[in-house]
């Protein structure tokens, strides 16, 4: 645990009571979220983006098997919390509070649109537990809902979850060059996580001289919307990523560019996993305090 990681525990359950105390549950659950993941040194990486940028191919690449659904229209309609456990096993949390432990393979049968319609199961999340490395090192995948779909309960889904993000990584696709809509999207992210990463995905799909074009686009368009120059896209394409992972193929793993961003990501935990731990929980405290504050005053 980093330098002065026991008073910022301190602070922090200080502050939870207070935040009881006031009445305001919301605080209280976000604050203890902050609690245990700074005693674990966890936080999580939440898949963001508008529907159909590939974010679940994204994330089942990532760990190397099928792990959540996928589809060719708009298919998660639940977040869907992925973290380390030596066994595949998944847990669904309905919005009463009550927890029902299910099969791996029926995750489907709660998470998706088709098969939880405008979420008439009533259900608020689903835990998956799987022995990937990544998730072994205290990252916790959260696959969030798709905005901008003809399914406004995705959206208002998927904006639910962002006060729970810590570092988010946010699709793009080739075959729908960043608009409006995702710019807004962006905006309100960025007044929750602590850190951007941004993904331009579906590379596969271009043909040969279209990808730098549409990289320096991409890239221009980011920088001046967040008025930063310190923004990096990773092209990839997550399709052929978990194709090359499913079949062992080294060549097709390579021209996917993936390995690109784990790097990155890999580099993220181990050159400092605690202090980003710490900087994250001080930035969220931060904010209760504000929101706190701002009750107080009304």
């Amino acid at each position: 645990m980093p330098e002065g990681s026991p008073v910022l525990l301190k602070a922090l359950e200080k502050l939870k009571g207070f935040a009881a105390k006031g009445g305001n549950t919301f605080a209280v659950t976000l604050l203890e979220e902050s609690i245990l993941k700074m005693r674990k040194e966890s936080f999580t990486l939440v898949i963001m983006g508008e529907f159909k940028r590939g974010k679940s191919t994204f994330i089942n690449a990532l760990l190397g098997t099928d792990l959540v659904p996928t589809g060719i229209v708009p298919l998660t309609a639940i977040p869907t919390i992925i973290q380390y456990s030596p066994e595949r096993t998944a847990q669904v949390t309905y919005e009463s509070g009550e927890k029902k432990t299910i099969p791996p393979d029926e995750v489907t049968l709660y998470v998706t649109e088709k098969e939880n319609p405008r979420n008439k199961k009533q259900v608020k999340e689903v835990h998956v537990s799987y022995p990937a490395e990544l998730l072994r090192q205290g990252v916790i995948l959260v696959d969030t809902p798709g905005v901008g779909s003809v399914y406004q309960h995705n959206t208002d889904a998927a904006y639910a979850y962002l006060p729970h993000s810590d570092v988010a990584v946010f699709l793009i696709s080739v075959d729908a060059p960043v608009g409006q809509s995702e710019l807004a999207f962006l905006g309100d992210i960025r007044t929750h996580v602590h850190k951007l990463v941004f993904v331009l995905n579906k590379i596969d799909i271009l043909a040969p001289g279209q990808l730098e074009e549409l990289l320096s686009f991409t890239q221009g368009v980011l920088t001046e919307t967040l008025d930063s120059e310190d923004i990096q896209v990773f092209p990839l394409s997550a399709r052929q990523a978990l194709e090359a992972r499913t079949n062992g193929n080294r060549d097709l793993l390579e021209s996917s560019r993936f390995t690109d961003f784990e790097q990155r990501v890999f580099e993220m935990i181990s050159t400092g996993k605690a202090r980003l731990v710490k900087e994250i929980t001080s930035a969220r405290a931060l904010r209760v305090i504000s929101e706190l504050e701002m009750e107080l005053a009304l």
